[in-house]
Order: C-alpha cells, then structure tokens, then sequence
C-alpha cells in the first residue's frame, strides 16, 4: 500500500485502506492521519460518509485513551479530584469499559470517598472483570468502612485469584491476626517468607503475631511440598487434609496445628 502511494500519489481508495490496516492494529492516530487525507479527496457518497463515522469514533478513543492517561497521571501525584474528573470523562465516552471504573474508585477511596469507591469497584464486577486488584481493592474500602469481616472475605478471593501476590500473603496475615485466627496467619507468614516478601512490610506482621500469640517466629522458614504418591490408601488419607488447608504453606510438625482437631 505504501509502494502504492509512493507510484500513485494521494489515491483515494488506497489512502482508505491504509487508514482501515492502521486501525485494525489499533494504532489510531495514523489511521485518523489516513482517513483525513483521504476525505479531503475522496468524492461524496457512503463511502465517505462511513468512513467520516469511523473518524468521530477514532477521534473519541484518543480522547477517552488521553484521559485515561492523565486520569492515571493525576492519581500518582496524589491529585484525586482531577483523577475523578478524568476517570469520569474516560467513563463517559466508554461506560462499558471497566478501567475506568477502577481508576476512579481508586482515586475516591484515596480521597476518602468510600461509599463512591466501592460504587465503582462493584461496577467493575458486574461488568464481569473479577481478578485481583478489585477484589483488594473491595478489601481495604470495607476495612475502612469497619466492616472486617467482609474485607477480608474480599482479601480472600483475592488471593485465589492471584496465589503469587506477596502483597496479598502479607495482608492476609495481617487480616487474620486481626480475626484472631492465628493458625492461618502463620501460613501465610510462611508463604510471604518463602516468597521473599519485603522485610519492612514482613517485619511489621511478624512483630504483630508475636505480640499477639506470644510465640516466636524463628529464622528458618516452614514450607510444605506436596508429593505424589502411587499409594491410593494414602492419598485418600491425605486428601481431606490437603483439602481443608489447601496451598497451605506450614510444616505439620513445627507449626501447631492440630489437624485432627480442625477435621472434626
């Protein structure tokens, strides 16, 4: 198509298709760049009207992808009536999209609007985006608002959707020493530790359950493997096991846990 304008010049018909290629690999602003060369040639018709309809779209994706953008820019300097404002422009020019939601109840939860964030977050769910970052953010919006108990049922769902987030590991441990549930705040004090969370963060949650459980937290740390067996007897005796601590990461024989008694 190129070699083409090169030999033909400002041709109509390929200055149409260059705009049409460009836009179908999404980059936008050399798709408007062809399509407006193309209406100052193109001759009157549907043709020109369909693809004038294509530039207005063109046209609203960079300005909503722009305010995203500066949406995103705003909150990480800490300007969260600007991030709002950006956030809402970006909504709506796109109201089916959830980032936007995400963003703007970002920037309410740091301003201190909770009932709006949670708002915006639960939008990102119903339209059907459920991974982590939401759920985390659900999380700390219901921690702020008192209700514990469903925070950290969100912080939960969290960590099944993303088992790898050291962050998550140190907030669940948090959050469970918080329930007094101590036997599960070690396990994921022993997958944060394994998974080499950052100790300023780590060191915080540690102190936090020694003050707690007046139990010190040793240097070496406890993480279970588990590990197939061809004997089906066994694996039928572990299984509730593995079950009810399923991705446990604490050593059955250091950690106190008694797991006759939980299974009852």
């Amino acid at each position: 198509l190129l070699e083409g304008l090169d030999k033909f010049g400002e041709n109509a018909d390929i200055l149409r298709s260059l705009g049409e290629l460009e836009s179908q690999m999404g980059n936008f602003e050399e798709a408007l760049s062809y399509f407006n060369k193309y209406l100052a040639v193109a001759e009157d018709g549907d043709e020109k009207s369909r693809i004038k309809g294509i530039v207005k779209k063109i046209r609203s994706l960079i300005s909503s992808d722009k305010a995203f953008l500066e949406a995103y820019d705003a909150v990480m300097l800490g300007h969260y009536s600007e991030a709002i404002e950006k956030s809402t422009a970006f909504i709506s020019d796109s109201p089916k999209v959830w980032n936007g939601y995400f963003l703007r109840g970002w920037a309410k939860r740091l301003a201190g609007d909770t009932a709006g964030a949670r708002k915006d977050m639960l939008e990102c769910v119903s339209l059907g985006h459920t991974d982590a970052d939401v759920y985390t953010e659900l999380s700390m919006i219901e921690y702020l608002e008192g209700n514990k108990e469903l925070s950290l049922t969100y912080l939960e769902t969290a960590a099944d959707l993303d088992p790898d987030s050291v962050s998550t590991m140190v907030n669940l441990a948090n959050a469970y020493i918080e329930a007094n549930r101590f036997d599960e705040a070690r396990e994921w004090i022993e997958k944060a530790r394994y998974a080499k969370a950052s100790p300023e963060h780590l060191s915080k949650v540690i102190a936090f359950y020694e003050k707690m459980t007046g139990e010190k937290i040793g240097d070496e740390i406890i993480h279970e493997e588990i590990v197939e067996s061809d004997d089906e007897d066994a694996g039928a005796i572990a299984d509730p096991v593995h079950h009810h601590h399923e991705g446990c990461s604490c050593g059955h024989d250091h950690c106190g846990h008694d797991h006759a008694q939980e299974e009852a």
